[in-house]
């Protein structure tokens, strides 16, 4: 007899299928985290990565690849597990995949924010090209990095790099160094438990700016952020002239570890500009009302590209929050979603 759980997603209740043998509540259905209920001791290989799990693993033959940090912790690193639990989360959308333009998406555990970036996930059919665009929260590497060495891994996949895209995105921008510091975190290595599912041959171009809830534009003035928009713009316009699709990938969390009432009232106005594609508007409102938004600078560069693109609103979009998996009233995250339809 097959086994369900209750979960709550985007403001419904909904039965989401569970692998398990035995029933276990909602909030196990995570991969296991330190201090989370079920969490089980890793066997640890001197790279840092479970020992078991690393053997076989594609790509680590080469060494420019980007090794996975966070599987085991923020997500399952056995690639059964992560599938499953991918496609639970995808199935307990109920979405229609459609070819899209733009996705947004959180970029916290799958604990916390993996029921919502799979709303996005579900509605989006995932092109053999992806431009990802993340916020460094740690200030390594350099204010505007961007990868161009080897694949991305994630538990029982290789996912490769665009090398001729990334190099034509550093033609049209100058600001791009060639950094792997800028990547050393989870702000981009959260997308691809869903990228390696609905596309294990995807290609990325991946991109981050300095940028968490405290510095607040800190580093890039609009002039700057509107540049590197349409030039990414520019980027995907022609590849899309050529008869290529392309989809453009935005994470961010919203506004950041504030009491729910704080969040309440404030990730709504995030949103409204998000929703509007006003990068001025998102601009104004974090430096004026000092909002802890995690993911401002990328989020403008992204919506200055959707405005040089023609895009001026959304297919779906929405939020929600950490609260039921937290269970913190007084300490509380946003996560949006969304997708533009082609």
């Amino acid at each position: 007899m097959p086994i369900f759980a209750f979960c709550r997603q985007a403001g419904d209740v909904f039965l989401l299928p569970m692998a398990h043998p035995t029933p276990r509540p909602c909030s196990l259905l995570w991969p296991a985290t330190p201090g989370v209920p079920g969490a089980r001791p890793r066997r640890r290989g001197r790279d840092g990565t479970g020992a078991d799990e690393a053997a076989g693993q594609p790509g680590l033959d080469d060494p420019t690849a980007r090794m996975y940090t966070l599987a085991g912790s923020w997500y399952p690193e056995d690639p059964g597990e992560l599938d499953a639990q991918v496609d639970g989360l995808l199935v307990g959308a109920g979405a229609q995949a459609v070819d899209a333009r733009v996705v947004l998406t959180p970029h916290a555990k799958l604990y916390y924010s993996g029921l919502f970036a799979a709303e996005a996930w579900a509605r989006v059919k995932v092109p053999d090209t992806v431009i990802l665009l993340s916020p460094n929260h740690w200030e390594e590497g350099s204010p505007q990095s961007i990868w161009n060495e080897g694949p991305w891994l994630v538990p029982g996949h290789a996912l490769a790099i665009d090398k001729d895209l990334t190099a034509q995105l550093m033609d049209l921008d100058p600001g791009y160094i060639a950094d792997r510091d800028g990547f050393n975190h989870h702000e981009a290595e959260m997308q691809l438990p869903f990228l390696q599912r609905l596309n294990p041959d995807v290609k990325l171009v991946v991109a981050s700016w300095w940028d968490n809830d405290f510095w607040d534009f800190r580093d890039f003035d609009l002039e700057t952020l509107q540049a590197s928009g349409e030039a990414v713009a520019q980027l995907i316009a022609s590849h899309e002239a050529a008869g290529e699709e392309v989809l453009l990938l935005i994470t961010t969390d919203l506004v950041h570890h504030v009491p729910l009432e704080q969040l309440q009232a404030e990730d709504p106005i995030l949103m409204g500009h998000i929703g509007d594609v006003d990068p001025e508007g998102l601009y104004r409102s974090v430096i004026d009302g000092q909002l802890s938004i995690c993911g401002e600078v990328n989020t403008t560069v992204g919506l200055y590209a959707m405005r040089a693109l023609g895009i001026e609103g959304w297919t779906f979009l929405d939020h929600d929050d950490s609260y039921p998996a937290g269970d913190d009233p007084d300490d509380v995250v946003g996560y949006p979603m969304g997708m533009v339809a082609r």
